[in-house]
């Protein structure tokens, strides 16, 4: 029987909070919890395949490729057209941006756009939760949700959300 991923998340959400509470803690140790879920076969997980590695290497080089623009902007090489059509969310395939015609790449930019305003009135939400019932009584401030200033600051100087490897090194060196 084949578990589908919702399931499989429910599961392991489950499994890390009676791991926290079992060892009195509101951390989540990755290790640990991987471990426990192993040694208790809390889920059966098989091993992955070639094909299936491949597709997350794919999915992987879709979401964070970039191309470097004429005047020295890194950005997204590709973009992922998706429309909900009754009630139906369709996808077509990743393509270059570079290359899109412009109602494909309207689409690519209002889906990106919703997903930027979802994901702030997330941070809205949780910030006024944990502002309301934290242990602490502490508030803390709100933000400045105007980001016009800071998209014009982007559009002139350019952003840079890539990860350093090197800085986890500088890290371990210290310790």
């Amino acid at each position: 029987m084949k578990v589908r991923n919702a399931s499989k998340a429910r599961t392991v959400a489950k499994a890390i909070q009676y791991w926290q509470n079992k060892n009195h803690t509101h951390d989540v140790d990755y290790d640990a919890v991987r471990e426990f879920i192993k040694k208790e076969k809390i889920l059966d997980i098989q091993p992955i395949t070639v094909d299936e590695q491949i597709d997350g290497l794919l999915r992987r080089v879709v979401r964070n490729e970039t191309f470097k623009t004429r005047r020295g902007r890194r950005v997204r090489k590709y973009g992922v057209p998706r429309w909900l059509i009754e009630g139906e969310m369709v996808t077509l395939p990743p393509t270059d941006m570079r290359y899109v015609n412009p109602d494909i790449g309207q689409t690519i930019f209002d889906a990106n756009f919703e997903q930027g305003v979802n994901s702030l009135k997330r941070v809205a939400i949780e910030l006024d939760e944990y502002n309301d019932y934290n242990l602490f009584a502490a508030t803390l401030p709100d933000y400045q949700w105007n980001l016009t200033e800071a998209i014009q600051e982007a559009r002139h100087k350019g952003y840079d959300d890539s990860f350093d490897e090197s800085e986890l090194d500088d890290d371990e060196d210290e310790q």
